[in-house]
């Protein structure tokens, strides 16, 4: 998570897009891309935020992320 730390430490960015699953992936390694996206990649990135006290946009605390487009995170 390095090179997403330096990323949200220079852009100071409460708000963090990601884009998953694109290419030529199976259904099944899809649904587990995003399992492991929800279970390691978004709790890093939400610990980096308290870390750097990031708040989002409408003000809200950047560790609180949200899973957007019925997918549980």
């Amino acid at each position: 998570m390095p090179k997403t730390r330096k990323l949200l430490e220079t852009l100071g960015c409460g708000i963090f897009i990601v884009w998953d699953g694109d290419g030529a992936m199976t259904h099944e390694d899809q649904m587990r891309s995003l399992r492991l996206y929800g279970e390691h990649v978004l709790p890093a990135i939400r610990e980096i935020g308290k870390e750097l006290g990031l708040t989002s946009s409408d003000g809200a605390n950047a560790s609180k992320i949200e899973s957007v487009g019925g997918a549980a995170v």
